[in-house]
């Protein structure tokens, strides 16, 4: 998603996993889709103290200084902020956890996994299922098969070292070129050619398989 601010602007922040954000917040992932709210109305402890700590923090940095001195600030946010959101999280049931954890894995499985294993696989009725997936990932199972496939193929595709056998392969996971261009510039902003030629740092780092946990298989399996 990309957002228009009027400067100057720092932003930091952290990204969840499902469990995370239900550790964290107590809310569904359904419920806060697409949606920009005060930190007051979703974590417990003092977010107006933090805000006015942040905001110290940050009036300190001069926007003329370089590029490490912007990473030694963001550092600093950072290591303000996290103890105040450590004491927000609160346990979730072993259940979910395990649930969560096999929709990962079935997630991770297959570019193109099938929705109707997912009955089986967490022992729930197919309305269950709909209900459980969008509870905890925000959409339906099969809306998060198609965004996972498409991130993974992105990925792919954006590493140097994936083979022209290996991008044929990713490109059958597609009715044709055009549904995968589609697919790929609807969940990461980009056409797949537009993935060679972006210089956007934020982009290329949510398109490393390591900063996904539900994606760590990726490398292994193309």
């Amino acid at each position: 998603m990309q957002y228009i601010v009027s400067g100057p602007f720092h932003c930091f922040g952290c990204a969840l996993t499902p469990l995370g954000w239900r550790s964290l917040t107590g809310v569904t992932a359904d419920a806060m889709m697409d949606q920009l709210r005060n930190a007051a109305e979703m974590l417990s402890g003092d977010c107006d103290g933090l805000l006015d700590e942040l905001r110290v923090i940050d009036n300190s940095f001069d926007d003329n200084e370089d590029e490490p001195a912007l990473d030694a600030l963001g550092r600093r946010l950072m290591a303000a902020a996290a103890p105040r959101m450590a004491g927000c999280f609160q346990p979730v049931p072993n259940q979910l956890a395990q649930r969560v954890a096999k929709v990962a894995a079935w997630l991770e499985a297959d570019f193109s996994p099938k929705i109707e294993e997912l009955s089986d696989i967490l022992a729930l009725s197919d309305r269950q299922v709909q209900r459980f997936v969008t509870d905890n990932f925000g959409c339906s199972p099969k809306f998060l098969a198609r965004k996972y496939r498409a991130l993974r193929v992105a990925m792919a595709l954006s590493d140097p070292n994936t083979s022209e056998e290996q991008k044929t392969a990713l490109y059958d996971l597609f009715y044709d070129q055009s549904h995968m261009i589609r697919e790929i510039r609807h969940f990461v902003g980009k056409t797949p050619s537009g993935l060679a030629q972006d210089d956007n740092g934020l982009l290329q780092m949510w398109l490393d398989p390591d900063n996904i946990r539900e994606l760590t298989g990726t490398k292994q399996r193309l």
